[in-house]
């Protein structure tokens, strides 16, 4: 019984330990729904160069 209890916690493990390694692989997009040159386009903005820099 505790074979099939680890093996059965292996499986749910490892494909969730493979997939985050190769996050993000597309770009991400920031959609602010707010005019341009507002407070939530400038904190988008530094955000992002943030998000960049990592």
């Amino acid at each position: 019984m505790k074979f099939f209890l680890i093996l059965s916690a292996l499986f749910t493990v490892a494909p969730h330990a493979h997939a985050q390694s190769q996050y993000p692989a597309k770009p991400i997009r920031v959609l602010v729904p707010f005019a341009p040159g507002g407070s939530a386009e400038v904190f988008a903005r530094l955000t992002t160069q943030r998000l960049q820099e990592r």
